[in-house]
């Protein structure tokens, strides 16, 4: 009774593990098939867009029209009448010259002038005496010839007749030639008077243009020869943006058609110009040459002569299919793409072209505008795998 009781302590002992174990084991094998279906992968359709290759450099901006105004005559500068920021209008003045010395010219060459009128005006008396002494000594001789002819009057008096007549011939054309003078000598005094009133007139310096004072070079007091600058003035709201590019991209380069994007360096667009000239050749030391855009600035855009700018130039457009940077997978084989066909991965050979604004330009066989392509999980897959598509 004793051996029967152990031994059905035992079997029960030996069928509950049995039945415990079992359990265990038929959950395990039930859980992993209903877990394991594939790599989770997620789907989007493929898009596409424009691309654009930008090559990407240091440049400037630089006014078209700056202009240095100098003083045109040399003295002392009386006044400087603008400051360094001011807005000027085009005949504004600037600055002015100290006048008395070039105001006394003036007065000295009317003058002149003057005297120079009278002394017309008795030479021209003179001719006058001297057409009337010619015009006496022409009736003089005339009459001693007819005398002589008869007889009349010795050759003596008729010589001396005819001295006189040569005398006064010669006295007119004195007098004549003296007028010729005096009046020459009059133009060179209207000459004198009217650069003495140019040069009074240049004492007053006024602006050539509209623009804003960039520089104020001189202060009043200083003395300054003739051409030495005073004021600086340029034109804030016509810039050219500048820009040096590798000679390998001359060709790419395209005065009105090539587009100059303006950026701030830290990703900001500043503007987008387009190019309105290039360098005609390239420089020999360096190998590169100039790119420029002229543009206008327009109200609210913060853009102003001498500033540093991140020149884009865009060489290259093209549309086609696009991605995220991070969607393709990069392997020995190639750069990939991959699809879902009926629950497996599916491997899409592609070639890359330009990257933009985080997208890449891909092309390829089978790819297809809003066919969908795996763009979370790619990195857990190769071709043929299952996947689940959440």
């Amino acid at each position: 009774m004793k051996h029967l009781r152990w031994y059905i302590v035992v079997v029960l002992a030996g069928a509950f593990l049995a039945s415990c174990g079992g359990k265990k084991g038929g959950a395990s094998v039930q859980e992993t098939s209903e877990e394991y279906q594939g790599t989770p992968v997620v789907l989007a359709p493929l898009t596409e867009r424009d691309f654009t290759r930008y090559l990407t450099l240091k440049g400037s901006l630089e006014a078209k029209d700056r202009v240095v105004i100098s003083a045109r005559v040399g003295g002392t500068l009386e006044s400087v009448l603008v400051e360094e920021g001011d807005m000027v209008q085009e005949g504004q003045v600037l600055f002015v010259m100290d006048q008395r010395t070039y105001r006394d010219q003036v007065l000295v060459s009317e003058a002149t002038l003057a005297a120079r009128r009278s002394a017309v005006e008795v030479a021209r008396a003179q001719v006058e005496k001297a057409q009337a002494n010619l015009h006496k000594a022409t009736l003089d001789v005339e009459r001693f010839r007819r005398l002589f002819e008869k007889g009349n009057v010795s050759s003596n008096e008729k010589e001396n007749y005819e001295l006189n007549f040569q005398a006064a011939t010669a006295d007119f054309a004195l007098a004549q030639a003296n007028v010729a003078a005096e009046e020459a000598q009059v133009r060179l005094a209207e000459a004198s008077l009217s650069i003495a009133r140019k040069s009074l007139e240049d004492c007053t310096v006024k602006a050539p243009m509209a623009g804003r004072v960039s520089a104020r070079l001189q202060e009043p007091g200083q003395e300054l020869g003739v051409a030495t600058p005073v004021v600086e003035v340029v034109d804030p709201l016509r810039l050219r943006a500048v820009a040096s590019l590798p000679a390998d991209y001359y060709a790419f380069v395209k005065p009105g058609e090539t587009l100059l994007r303006l950026g701030d360096g830290k990703g900001k667009v500043l503007k987008e110009v387009k190019v309105t000239d290039k360098s005609p050749d390239i420089q020999p030391g360096l190998r590169t040459f100039q790119v420029r855009g002229l543009f206008s600035v327009e109200e609210g855009e913060d853009l102003v002569p001498g500033q540093l700018v991140e020149v884009s130039v865009a060489l290259e457009h093209s549309h086609g299919f696009a991605v995220p940077l991070s969607v393709p997978v990069r392997r020995a084989t190639g750069l990939l793409l991959y699809t879902v066909v009926e629950g497996q991965a599916r491997a899409i050979p592609v070639r890359e072209g330009i990257t933009q604004e985080g997208m890449i330009e891909v092309s390829g066989e089978g790819l297809t505008l809003g066919g969908e392509i795996v763009v979370e999980g790619q990195y857990m897959i190769q071709d043929g795998d299952a996947v689940l598509v959440r």
